[in-house]
């Protein structure tokens, strides 16, 4: 299969999920951002076969955790905030 067909059924296959809980041609505009999150959220916590089926926000959970570990400690700088005139000091 090439990358290209693959892509489209992956595609396909995502449309289709998405349409469980919003049909084609939905207006969206009548849903709160809160709505949507909770559908992308039910989304995002669907074991995947692609992932050994784990789910993809274990994944990205697991790739942040790697890259983070792999950041250099950043330097932790101390500095005293001068006292202001409203702060009664």
């Amino acid at each position: 299969m090439t990358r290209t067909a693959l892509a489209a059924r992956q595609q396909r296959n995502i449309n289709g999920l998405i349409r469980q809980y919003l049909p084609k041609g939905t207006n969206l505009s009548v849903y709160s951002q809160e709505q949507l999150d909770a559908i992308a959220y039910e989304l995002n916590i669907r074991p995947r076969k692609r992932f050994g089926f784990r789910c993809p926000i274990e994944v990205m959970t697991e790739l942040m955790a790697t890259y983070h570990e792999a950041l250099p400690h950043p330097v932790t700088v101390l500095h005293s905030v001068p006292a202001t005139a409203d702060s009664g000091e």
